[in-house]
């Protein structure tokens, strides 16, 4: 069996589309464009990929997200070329134990400080909610792409 990426440009209007309104979106009222992978599987949708960027404690953090048809994530990618966490704090969101935690769960996320599933890295909370919520970000603009693909 092969699994086929394609990729696609789509445009979301903050103003307008309920996947915007976290607190990591844009503010302005212009379209943004960003890429999705819809993954196939035997000619079947069956996920999309998309990427952000998103500010944490120290530095700029690129965060993929996988997403199921029903947009239930099935895994998560944190780091990019400018990653520059706090190295044993903020640097451990990269890591498996940090980013397992996602497998599973729909938006909207929140680390446990806040009430959500998500465990924050100990002494690194600004670094785990910028990651966590845009991830959630991420999944509720993969999960409105689904729904109109």
């Amino acid at each position: 069996p092969r699994v086929l990426l394609t990729v696609a440009r789509i445009s979301a209007s903050p103003a307008s589309a309920s996947a915007w309104r976290h607190a990591s979106a844009p503010t302005s009222s212009k379209s943004v464009s960003m890429s999705v992978s819809k993954i196939t599987f035997t000619g079947a949708v069956v996920g999309y990929v998309t990427s952000g960027t998103v500010k944490g404690y120290a530095s700029m953090i690129e965060v993929t997200v996988g997403v199921d048809t029903n947009g239930v994530i099935t895994g998560v990618s944190v780091g990019g070329k400018d990653f520059a966490e706090t190295a044993g704090l903020g640097a451990k969101t990269k890591e498996p134990a940090f980013t397992t935690q996602f497998a599973g769960k729909a938006s909207p996320l929140a680390v446990n400080k806040d009430g959500g599933e998500i465990e924050a890295v100990s002494s690194a909370t600004v670094s785990s909610r910028a990651v966590t919520g845009e991830v959630s970000r991420l999944v509720a603009v993969l999960t409105e792409y689904g729904k109109g693909a």
